[in-house]
């Protein structure tokens, strides 16, 4: 308790000071209000500063088992002089002399011998009474913009945290610390009157059965899960309508359900529909909106019939039906006029028909700390969080927009131990995370479709996976189903990552981002990289595979070193200045091989550029080449004694060569095409007329069978084609 912390302008709280031999706690009124007022300070003593500094006078901590009841329920006072918007801090003379008593009994007991046994256990790491420690933190968070919350261990069941809240812990808080609106769902959509529904809903509904007492035709609804789903088809959809009609049993929607629903629940929300097609990048909705949405306000804006998501690339195949339509997006509002709204950020999606729905947002949080530790974090709809300088068992951020995360230290032992889904406009920095453990494809730093991302100083350790698919360290991905959403505007760099103790040896995989940035990574294992649009790499290290899988758009991979390079299905991809230290092997003994990929069959229009092969074991072959067309050979290097050097196999299309420095044998095919400008010496081997064969601008040379020198304008058709101009003497 060695820090000062300086009292905040335009917040009301306490402020922890250290004088001489003891400690402090001053109060003053709200400087906006009055700013030449001056505070007054006496010396508390820990429980007051436990009891007063947090609560006020009269305090009233309804059935506090301390005071004879069951536990828990609320704390209600008449905080400050019953004055609790003013900002004064008006505190009593003997905080530890005041009674509380338990509603409904007679008990009572000084204000400070409750909170001397509260200071007690949490000096002691005793943990007695969560219900009632819950309630006494979560009034200091109602009624104060600053919360400092002293040294100790404090077991809570659940804290939540509203708009406009700055808490400080130095201390353990076990539990979890929530940040979400009063009025928010599950993922921060405004939510009212919800109604569980009974049975499962298929797609394509508009009957909901059973009593919606409070509804009416006109409202906006929204229908969702109750459960966690199907993962095979929705694990996270929603479904938004307009109500047309309401009996005691039933209402009917406008919409039609995309999605099924295992179980679900109805609830009202404000939205609407709207028409029309939005461009990438635009910024304005034209309508009149002011009935609905004000500035500030966050707004997810959900697709319904366009098809800008990797599922929507004409020939990919849905995994989900609907699912090329099947993504969404969170803005801020800037303002709203009489005939258009204007958003703070560019759409980073084309939307066609889509669903415009107010979040409740939490704005401007803060949560710190130093020596501390709390044990769940959990935020949802957030607009401006800021977390920093704490270590935790358990990170979670979704659906929010303005993040920043810094010096966070997580510890657990979930499937994703930090974990930030749908977020927009963040910078996360100076993590370590570790221990994740699971069953299935997740990730102990895991992020689910990003959008304009900054991600620096990442170290993630020690992750476990019981099944052949992993728990990895470092996890990007874009698809929860339905959702299929791009990961975009996404930078990365600094990345320490170890490998996976169990299941998949992936150190990083990022698959479904579009026009992402990744620098400066080391990996234990391999490096995975899956459907993605326009990637820009360099400067990684992998102790396993460099991989690269349905890549599309023109990205470059460069500056690399890995055991081994798979190119698999990748259109319009430079591979470049790297050093592979040999299959030993693994991979069929090929260092880099560039073929047909998962989803897409055939890769296309590769280039491999200036690639060292260190391998020395004899079975390897450089490079090999499939079901591709277009790849590109030009600076490449290899030692003497391997297996081949190049080596075509089935489907390999045309192979096109620059200058390379390759010792082993390139196999002779129809399909090598070399394309090279050079003002030096060329040794073309496997020469024919066929194959390898010299240009000379239109004109094609060859030496015969019979030895003879000859040429034609165009391809030859045969060995004996064209002109012979000259032969072996």
């Amino acid at each position: 308790m060695s820090e000062v912390q300086k009292p905040r302008v335009e917040e009301k709280g306490a402020n922890i000071e250290q004088p001489a031999g003891a400690f402090s706690v001053a109060g003053r009124k709200n400087e906006l209000e009055n700013p030449d007022g001056a505070a007054e300070s006496r010396v508390w003593s820990r429980r007051e500063l436990l009891g007063c500094g947090l609560l006020g006078t009269g305090a009233v901590l309804a059935s506090s088992v301390w005071m004879g009841g069951t536990g828990g329920g609320t704390v209600s006072a008449a905080v400050y002089g019953g004055n609790p918007e003013s900002g004064e801090m008006a505190c009593c003379e003997d905080g530890s002399d005041l009674t509380v008593t338990a509603a409904g009994t007679t008990a009572s007991r000084k204000l400070g011998d409750v909170l001397a046994e509260l200071g007690s256990t949490a000096s002691f790491g005793v943990a007695v009474y969560p219900a009632d420690t819950t309630a006494i933190f979560q009034a200091a968070i109602n009624h104060f913009d600053y919360i400092d919350i002293p040294p100790g261990t404090y077991a809570v069941n659940e804290l939540t945290v509203p708009s406009h809240k700055t808490i400080r812990n130095r201390g353990h808080i076990q539990g979890t610390v929530r940040v979400i609106g009063p009025d928010a769902n599950e993922r921060g959509l405004y939510s009212r009157d919800r109604v569980n529904g009974t049975g499962s809903l298929t797609a394509g509904a508009t009957v909901l059965n059973g009593s919606f007492p409070d509804y009416s035709v006109g409202d906006f609804v929204m229908v969702g899960l109750q459960g966690a789903g199907l993962a095979s088809i929705n694990q996270q959809g929603y479904d938004f309508a307009t109500i047309t009609a309401v009996t005691p049993f039933s209402l009917k929607l406008d919409t039609p359900l995309r999605w099924g629903y295992p179980d679900w629940y109805a609830a009202k929300t404000i939205g609407t529909n709207w028409t029309g097609t939005l461009q990438r990048g635009a910024y304005t909705i034209a309508g009149s909106f002011g009935h609905l949405f004000a500035p500030g306000d966050l707004l997810r804006i959900e697709n319904r019939n366009g098809t800008d998501c990797w599922y929507g690339i004409p020939s990919h195949t849905e995994l989900v039906p609907g699912g090329a339509k099947a993504y969404f997006e969170l803005v801020r509002i800037k303002s709203v006029g009489v005939s258009e709204l204007v958003l703070e950020q560019e759409l980073a999606y084309a939307h066609t028909d889509p669903v415009l729905v107010k979040m409740d947002a939490v704005a401007d949080v803060t949560i710190s700390g130093g020596r501390i530790r709390i044990d769940t974090v959990i935020a949802r709809g957030c607009d401006n969080i800021r977390l920093y300088d704490f270590q935790c068992s358990s990170l979670s951020v979704g659906y929010s927009v303005g993040v920043s995360a810094d010096q966070i230290r997580a510890d657990g032992l979930s499937p994703i131990v930090c974990g930030f889904s749908h977020v927009r406009d963040a910078v996360i920095s100076n993590m370590v995370t570790r221990g994740g453990t699971g069953a299935t494809d997740n990730g102990s730093f895991k992020m689910m479709s990003p959008i304009g991302v900054s991600v620096l100083g990442i170290r993630s350790l020690d992750t476990v996976c019981t099944s052949a698919q992993g728990v990895y360290p470092f996890f990007l991905d874009f698809y929860f189903t339905p959702y299929a959403g791009w990961g975009q505007e996404v930078t990365i760099g600094n990345l320490a990552l170890s490998k996976p103790k169990q299941g998949a040896p992936f150190s990083l995989w990022a698959t479904g981002m579009r026009e992402m940035t990744v620098a400066n990574v080391t990996a234990a294992g391999t490096i995975r990289f899956s459907k993605c649009s326009g990637l820009q790499a360099a400067g990684l290290s992998a102790g396993g595979a460099l991989n690269m899988e349905d890549l599309i758009d023109g990205g470059m991979v460069t500056g690399f070193q890995a055991a081994f390079v798979n190119v698999l299905g990748c259109s319009d991809l430079s591979v470049c200045d790297g050093v592979v230290r040999g299959a030993n092997g693994q991979n069929s003994g090929r260092a880099v091989w560039v073929r047909g990929g998962i989803v897409r069959p055939v890769s296309e229009r590769v280039t491999l550029q200036n690639i060292k092969n260190r391998s020395t074991t004899a079975g390897d072959t450089t490079i090999y080449v499939q079901t591709a067309t277009d790849t590109t050979i030009t600076g490449c290097s290899d030692l003497p004694g391997l297996n081949k050097s190049v080596q075509i196999g089935s489907n390999a299309g045309a192979v096109h060569y620059g200058l390379n420095s390759l010792r082993n044998a390139i196999d002779v095919s129809a399909a090598i095409n070399g394309r090279t400008v050079a003002a030096a010496d060329m040794a073309l081997q496997g020469h024919r007329w066929d194959r390898a064969r010299l240009r000379l601008g239109d004109y094609t040379l060859w030496v015969d069978a019979a030895g003879k020198l000859r040429i034609v304008q165009g391809n030859p058709a045969s060995d004996g084609d064209g002109t012979a101009v000259g032969a072996q003497s």
